[in-house]
């Protein structure tokens, strides 16, 4: 069920270290371990100029940042569709998009969500959520329900992010 406290929460935030860890606890919340938002000012601005709040690994970010960003299969899925992508290992098929998850493993990104969200005013965002790694993944019905909270969960997401943003960009 979801947690309308949090959102309001999201909402009102107006600084960033609060507005992350709100939505860092809240993904934790439904058992997603890693979150990776970026918001930008529209699908063709570079990912220098998004503002990026994620508690993936530092390093791993580098990496993805300089080498895997302009070839991930989920990148393309947001920016071409509205649907969530639930990934895992079978969402990436050539060479460099099998590279690409390797090396990803290894800072604990197997499977997840992302959200994809495009702005009425051609804003661009992605919400990316990667699932906890248990012996045994959610079931069907659960992992249903989670992308059905989470559906709603971007919408509070995107618009509490845009003053952010706008505060962050000159």
């Amino acid at each position: 069920m979801v947690n309308f406290d949090k959102l309001f929460k999201l909402i009102g935030c107006d600084r960033d270290e609060i507005w992350s860890d709100t939505l860092f606890q809240l993904a934790n919340s439904y058992g997603f371990s890693q979150v990776f938002y970026c918001i930008n000012a529209n699908k063709q601005a570079p990912l220098a100029s998004a503002l990026i709040y994620s508690n993936y690994a530092p390093l791993w970010l580098k990496i993805y940042e300089d080498s895997f960003w302009g070839t991930d299969p989920i990148v393309r899925h947001c920016m071409n569709s509205n649907m969530p992508l639930i990934w895992g290992h079978k969402t990436f098929k050539t060479r460099q998009e099998i590279q690409l998850h390797k090396t990803a493993q290894v800072y604990g990104l197997h499977r997840g969500v992302a959200f994809p969200v495009h702005g009425a005013h051609a804003e661009f965002a992605i919400l990316n959520l990667v699932m906890k790694e248990t012996a045994r993944p959610p079931s069907q019905q659960k992992l249903d329900e989670m992308i059905s909270d989470w559906a709603l969960i971007r919408d509070y997401v995107f618009e509490s992010s845009k003053k952010i943003y706008a505060a962050a960009k000159p």
